[in-house]
């Protein structure tokens, strides 16, 4: 299990350097200042290690008395992230106008996914 500890401690690390870059590159843009975009980036990623400790103190005792909640919040996260992109980040993604960037995302993403679920 500790080789699948450092995947998905790789994979967390690579999802973070574009989000990081999401949150760094307009608040860099608006304010003009490296330092407090860097920071602002550092922080929202500080967000998810904060959460995973709050779900450790708070929920595991509930999952270890419990143990099939964990399937049922794990399919209820995935399907608020489904409702976001379909709701959220497709319409805005159309409002570009590039339908092949949009169909090459979706395709990427999806593949990365399936490759992931199959060989990981």
């Amino acid at each position: 299990e500790s080789a699948q500890g450092f995947i998905v401690t790789i994979a967390i690390a690579v999802h973070n350097i574009p989000e990081g870059l999401a949150i760094a590159t307009p608040y860099y843009a608006a304010t003009g200042s490296r330092w407090r975009s860097v920071l602002m980036a550092c922080l929202s990623g500080l967000s998810e290690p904060l959460g995973a400790m709050v779900a450790l103190t708070v929920l595991r005792p509930m999952f270890h008395s419990h143990p099939w909640l964990v399937d049922y919040v794990l399919v209820f996260v995935a399907g608020v992230m489904s409702a976001v992109s379909y709701l959220e980040l497709i319409p805005e993604a159309r409002q570009y106008k590039q339908p092949n960037y949009l169909v090459a995302g979706i395709a990427t993403g999806s593949i990365v996914m399936l490759l992931t679920m199959m060989y990981v």
